[in-house]
């Protein structure tokens, strides 16, 4: 795997090549089995996006959603999730389309080498699939719903 990082300080662009990352959302594939959202996954999804995290640029880190979902909690007595559950709600938001992850930052390790890696702090937007609305789910039920590309066609010809 390769990616391509810019650096901090000199703009230089560079290739890298041998990567590996693992991709969150994406370990056992149970984000796409999944047919119906937790009201801590749909918690997740409606603070995401009131943070208007809608781009890799503008992305929210975990400790952003982290913040609002215990002032909330704390607003309105209910109990404060531990931080590894929301990463649990990040990750299978992500593996059933509603969410993208980005590690925009690398950080140099050595100077002379220039020998750089990421940062191992991700952060998370608004798929464009469920900002286009070809997934989405209801909200009474909380079921998820997926359009096929012929409905989509559809639906952008209305």
């Amino acid at each position: 795997m390769s990616a391509t990082v810019q650096c901090d300080r000199c703009g230089n662009v560079m290739e890298l090549h041998g990567i590996l990352m693992r991709r969150k959302g994406e370990g056992k594939r149970t984000g796409e089995e999944q047919s119906k959202l937790s009201l801590g996954q749909v918690w997740t999804l409606r603070i995401v996006g009131k943070l208007q995290a809608i781009r890799a640029e503008i992305a929210a880190p975990k400790f952003s959603v982290y913040d609002i979902i215990r002032q909330e909690a704390l607003a309105t007595h209910r109990r404060i999730p531990q931080s590894q559950m929301l990463t649990f709600w990040l990750s299978s938001l992500r593996g059933a389309g509603f969410l993208s992850m980005a590690n925009r930052v690398c950080q140099i390790r050595d100077k002379d080498t220039m020998e750089i890696r990421f940062r191992k702090k991700p952060v998370w937007y608004l798929s464009e699939a469920y900002l286009r609305g070809s997934i989405g789910f209801d909200s009474e039920t909380r079921k998820i719903w997926r359009l096929t590309d012929a409905e989509m066609k559809t639906k952008e010809a209305m």
